[in-house]
């Protein structure tokens, strides 16, 4: 059985960004199961904040979260997380963040591609057009299976 990657926005007046619920599910509308989900808040520059990732309890450590969260890396010049638990911290650490303790401790990713550019307003216009692909993903339906043995306690 394929997993689905989807997206919901999140209404909010008056905001400085815009907010997406993403979710790595599995089976049909009526049955849907939900593997894993992201909350993201996506500013004007297409910078992020990661401020949410979690995975129910009997799908951990089947890589549902690393591909959600491989999904966002991919898409996102900038993503700016917290780690609440040591698991979370490994999952970011293993996806490529880095910790820094400037102040704070938290977890930045940098992506390397110069050609990822999302804004706030490039999402909000796929929205209103009716497009319900995933930006930035190539079908937004399939992802690739779990691979055995995936470490995430997210």
């Amino acid at each position: 059985m394929s997993n689905k990657l989807r997206r919901i926005r999140v209404k909010q007046q008056h905001s400085p960004f815009v907010s997406f619920f993403y979710k790595l599910v599995e089976g049909s509308e009526k049955d849907e199961k939900e593997l894993s989900w992201a909350l993201m808040w996506i500013y004007s520059t297409g910078y992020a904040v990661l401020a949410m990732i979690a995975t129910p309890k009997q799908y951990r450590g089947k890589g549902y979260a690393s591909r959600l969260l491989g999904f966002l890396t991919k898409n996102f010049p900038l993503i700016y997380t917290e780690a609440e638990t040591p698991e979370v911290e490994k999952l970011l650490l293993k996806a490529g963040f880095q910790k820094r303790t400037d102040g704070k401790e938290h977890f930045v990713w940098e992506n390397p591609d110069p050609e990822v550019k999302r804004t706030a307003e490039e999402l909000d216009k796929a929205l209103q057009d009716g497009n319900d692909e995933v930006p930035g993903s190539d079908t937004n339906t399939d992802t690739e299976k779990p691979k055995d043995g995936g470490s995430e306690q997210a």
